[in-house]
């Protein structure tokens, strides 16, 4: 038993290792855009899923995900959903956000043979129009900054991989210089302390209100460090992924 238990050990090991590689190495260099991100993985799988793609020197994609369940089924459904939106970006000549999300939906909603679903917003940034065009399918809404008043993006629909022929909205924000967008997922918002407290984003707001000076780097570190000091050594039981931009 000892022996099985070690192979799977090393199967997960290395199961752990390739989904690491479908994610970003570096933060992505475009101008107007200042980024970073957080992420810190819960056990050797994850469901969450981020990713930045250089669609053209003015337009990036950008997503973060949040599969339904842990263990490997979430990570095998995480590494299909990476795969669908990079295949579907290359033949997307109009950007559009709707286009990507309605194609991961099918997919799953075809092919998966898992019950598991999939919260996940796909937005473009354009550098030239200073805009992003998005569409949320049931994600956390992130939130955009403006002069520290936050508003949140929710326009899209229900999450992928529940209803095959699903309508996504697609809304275009115009953005101005300053404004900070915030894109997290649940682990982020739903940590609980051992007074069963939960961290949620009002909290997360109200650091962002208070650090809005701040730049991305600094405004990860002290939405973690507060992170942190809530758990007092309450073990992490979910994947976090904290993304911020600021609009330069």
């Amino acid at each position: 038993q000892s022996i099985e238990k070690q192979r799977i050990e090393r199967e997960l090991s290395i199961a752990g290792e390739v989904q690491s590689e479908l994610l970003p190495k570096v933060n992505p260099n475009i101008d107007r855009f200042e980024i970073k991100t957080k992420f810190l993985p819960y056990g050797q799988l994850s469901g969450d899923l981020y990713d930045f793609i250089e669609l053209d020197d003015k337009n990036i994609g950008l997503v973060i995900a949040d599969v339904s369940g842990k263990g490997i089924p979430s990570a095998i459904l995480m590494a299909t959903t990476h795969a669908t939106i990079r295949a579907n970006t290359s033949n997307n000549d109009d950007f559009s956000a709707s286009k990507i999300i309605s194609a991961v939906n099918r997919y799953i909603c075809e092919y998966s043979r898992t019950t598991e679903f999939v919260t996940a917003f796909y937005g473009v940034l354009n550098s030239e129009n200073l805009t992003l065009r998005y569409t949320n399918a049931g994600h956390n809404p992130p939130v955009i900054f403006r002069e520290g008043v936050g508003f949140f993006l929710e326009a899209g629909g229900i999450p992928a991989g529940i209803i095959k022929d699903t309508q996504y909205a697609e809304e275009l924000i115009e953005l101005m210089p300053d404004d900070i967008i915030l894109l997290y997922t649940d682990g982020a918002i739903e940590a609980v302390n051992s007074k069963k407290e939960m961290f949620g984003l009002r909290r997360v707001m109200q650091i962002v209100q208070k650090n809005y000076k701040a730049n991305p780097e600094e405004l990860i570190d002290v939405i973690y460090s507060k992170l942190s000091d809530f758990l007092d050594g309450t073990p992490q039981s979910d994947d976090i992924t904290i993304i911020v931009i600021k609009v330069k």
